[in-house]
């Protein structure tokens, strides 16, 4: 697990139990229940998604753009077909739902840019050709 799917995750996970909280205190239990679901069901698609596209960029890193675009096409396909299960469920809330898992994708991409942008990144000093009498270098 790497850190951007550890701040992701891990951020998104918070964001769920909160939303989930909120349904409990401000609406009733299935709204609360349903936030939960479906805050859940986005952190498992997403850090299914971050785990696919590092296989991609590690296997074949020359299609990463294509790659990207076809897991952010099979990751909206799932979460809308997750939605429209949850729609069938009596017991929880689907709004409380899919509102959970609105804020929790949120919060994983909000974690995925902060783990980013803390990333460090490796520089290499490399020596060109025509540089070996400068200073400067």
């Amino acid at each position: 697990m790497n850190a951007m799917q550890k701040y992701g995750g891990g951020l998104s996970l918070v964001a769920a139990v909160l939303c989930a909280g909120v349904g409990y205190i401000a609406v009733d239990g299935a709204a609360g229940t349903g936030a939960l679901l479906g805050g859940l069901v986005a952190v498992v698609a997403f850090l299914a998604g971050t785990w696919a596209i590092s296989l991609v960029l590690e296997h074949l890193p020359g299609i990463e753009i294509a790659g990207a675009l076809a897991l952010f096409l099979v990751q909206l396909l799932l979460l809308v077909s997750a939605v429209l299960v949850m729609r069938e469920m009596s017991w929880i809330n689907v709004r409380a739902a899919a509102f959970g898992l609105l804020i929790a994708g949120l919060a994983y991409q909000i974690g995925q840019v902060w783990a980013f942008l803390r990333a460090r990144m490796v520089a290499i000093d490399v020596a060109l050709p025509g540089d070996e009498g400068r200073e400067d270098v």
